[in-house]
This record gives structure tokens, C-alpha cells and sequence, in this order.
């Protein structure tokens, strides 16, 4: 039981792969020592404030 506990804790979680995916699809994973997540929500908020403007 504890061994399993472990080994769960050991592995991403669904979330995490997920950002890792997403920001390796944006070409954002390789420029910046952030987590994935926060990679995205820059990115994200980079546009967005660019298509506000429009």
C-alpha cells in the first residue's frame, strides 16, 4: 500500500502532462526555465492583450 502511494506521488499528474503537451505544441517548453503551466498563461496573456487592441 505505502509502495503504491508512492509510486503515485512519483508520477505527473493528468494536469501536468497536459501543460507539458500544450506547451510544447505552443514551442514555449524549451524557451524558459518556468513551470509549463505558467509558460501557457504568459503566452496566453500575450495575445490576448494583442487582440484586444484590435
Amino acid at each position: 500500500m505505502i509502495l503504491a502511494h508512492a509510486r503515485q506521488r512519483s508520477m505527473p499528474s493528468n494536469a501536468h502532462l497536459l501543460a507539458a503537451t500544450v506547451a510544447d505544441a505552443l514551442g514555449v517548453s524549451d524557451h524558459t526555465p518556468r513551470p509549463p503551466a505558467d509558460a501557457i498563461r504568459a503566452w496566453i496573456g500575450g495575445r490576448v492583450s494583442i487582440c484586444s487592441l484590435l
